[in-house]
């Protein structure tokens, strides 16, 4: 489990100093206290959470990891009475709401507006949450990315996109967050972002678009919740729309349609969707104008506010509903898995197609005229557009009972394992009818984006018995198996073979070192420790 924060351990050290018998200060954040000019920076937030933490009996604070950098990557709890584990969280059959923000460091409101409704939480108006709902709540993804440039990178210093990093576990960040959900098994998931471009709306919201993740937690998502955080937004004045990607061409969008943004289990919003969650992405819109992130942060940190309230009291006012869709989620996967059925299959490749024509309203761009670029022209337009945000799968696989993965690739079983699958290591030797995974062709991008450098993998289920000496099992009547179908089918956009976990065993003929397994016996030389 994570470890009490050191600095918590040894006594608040960053709580401010105060007389004897005088009332304390008001908490506030960094932002606040310079009139809203400014963004709040790493060690201000950590005091700031501390000092909440040692002021609220409702609090606890940890410490789950540290940055590439070394900076701490902090987890609040909040629930009446307060938990310090998750089995005290499931036990109080509370639905459990975790909210990440700022994974990307120029994406600030998130991290503000997350600290204000915090704040609410343990001391303010929303107190009467806590005795219905347990929070758990990472403040700052990527503190490296905050802290670097003028107002913070994409990136962290070492030019990852943390946000396409959840299932490859390449960023220290990632693999303290993937920790905390693997623990805590929380029901609703948020990933709070910022986005600029030519957009009109003010928040954007956005459920799982995974293909395998269950079908119960994906449709609350998508409407339900989707539903609250709408009206909460549009009652404050603000204007919303479903997050979506335009096309490169902003001139084109009448034509080509808007479509979700397709990065699989790799980001939080489908991560939280593989797990059985019930999951949203925020995405508040920064000034089109300037690159500036301190450009109307107030407003932006409170609909990031608004937005998390909502989430808040939907979980307390509808938790039956909650709970049992994450249950039956998690139960439907379990039980998928248990067999092998020829009528029932993972997608693992998929395309986008056009659902709905929707009332659609954006700036209107022109190229500039030294033919580089777009900008505005001044109008708005309101147009009828294509909306591509349902999907069919263009290549799927027969559901497997279990993945095989040869003894020599320990090291991937140790990555499955970090992500909450179970993992068993075969004692002795045993002959198991699989279906072996052969090359057909191998391609590589030239050049690296975001941290990663892209490539695909094709290769041909060909069935046959094989014989496995002390190799690792990997059961799919999990209730997380979306997660381990990405990892483990090649051509899945994230698999270990795309990533190049595989790179040195992959050629064209050669067959891969995972397996999908057809049958089990009814007894296997389990090792036991």
């Amino acid at each position: 489990m994570p470890r009490l924060a050191p600095w918590l351990a040894a006594g608040l050290l960053l709580l401010p100093a105060g007389l004897a018998g005088q009332a304390p200060a008001p908490l506030t954040t960094h932002a606040e206290q310079i009139g809203w000019r400014g963004l709040t920076p790493h060690d201000s937030v950590v005091a700031f959470y501390t000092r909440l933490a040692a002021t609220s009996p409702h609090a606890r604070l940890r410490e789950i990891g540290r940055s590439r950098e070394g900076r701490a990557l902090l987890q609040l709890t909040l629930s009446r009475p307060a938990v310090n584990e998750p089995w005290e969280a499931h036990a109080s059959g509370r639905p459990i709401v975790f909210i990440s923000a700022q994974v990307h460091g120029d994406e600030p409101a998130g991290k503000e507006g997350l600290m204000l409704f915090a704040r609410d939480l343990a001391m303010g108006p929303l107190a009467d949450l806590l005795d219905r709902v347990v929070f758990v709540l990472v403040p700052q993804v990527n503190p490296d990315g905050a802290e670097a440039g003028n107002w913070g990178t994409r990136a962290n210093r070492a030019g990852y996109n943390i946000n396409r990093d959840y299932l490859r576990l390449v960023n220290p960040e990632t693999r303290a967050v993937v920790s905390a959900l693997a623990a805590w098994r929380p029901h609703i998931v948020i990933d709070a972002h910022e986005l600029t471009g030519p957009r009109s709306y003010d928040f954007y919201t956005l459920h799982p678009t995974t293909m395998n993740a269950p079908d119960a937690v994906v449709g609350l998502a998508a409407g339900s919740l989707t539903a609250a955080v709408r009206t909460a937004i549009e009652a404050a004045g603000y204007t919303w729309f479903p997050y979506h990607l335009q096309p490169s061409d902003p001139t084109r969008v009448a034509a080509d349609g808007l479509r979700p943004a397709e990065y699989g289990g790799r980001t939080l919003r489908g991560y939280g969707g593989e797990l059985g969650a019930v999951t949203l992405l925020f995405e508040s819109k920064r000034d089109r104008e300037s690159p500036d992130a301190r450009v109307g942060i107030e407003r932006r940190a409170r609909m990031q506010r608004i937005a998390m309230e909502a989430v808040g009291r939907f979980a307390a006012d509808s938790a039956a509903g909650l709970l049992g869709a994450v249950r039956e989620a998690r139960t439907v996967m379990r039980e998928r898995g248990a067999t092998w059925d020829a009528a029932d299959s993972v997608a693992v490749t998929a395309d986008v197609i056009v659902s709905r024509v929707v009332d659609y309203r954006m700036p209107e761009m022109r190229r500039r005229a030294s033919g580089e670029g777009f900008e505005p022209t001044g109008r708005t337009l309101p147009l009828r557009v294509p909306l591509r945000d349902s999907a069919v799968a263009t290549l799927s696989r027969v559901r497997p009972v279990a993945y095989l993965i040869e003894a020599h690739r320990g090291d991937l079983a140790e990555q499955l394992a970090m992500h909450g699958l179970a993992v068993e290591h075969l004692a002795g030797t045993v002959e198991l009818d699989v279906e072996s995974y052969r090359v057909d062709r191998i391609t590589t991008a030239d050049e690296w984006y975001e941290g990663y450098l892209p490539r695909s993998v094709r290769t041909t289920a060909v069935r046959r018995a094989v014989t496995f000496t002390g190799a690792w099992l990997v059961r799919t009547d999990q209730p997380n198996a979306a997660i381990l179908f990405s990892l483990a089918e090649p051509e899945s956009e994230d698999s270990f073979a795309t990533t190049g976990w595989l790179a040195t065993e992959e050629a064209t003929g050669q067959f891969l070192p995972v397996h999908r397994v057809r049958t089990l016996p009814d007894s296997l030389p389990i090792q036991r420790d």
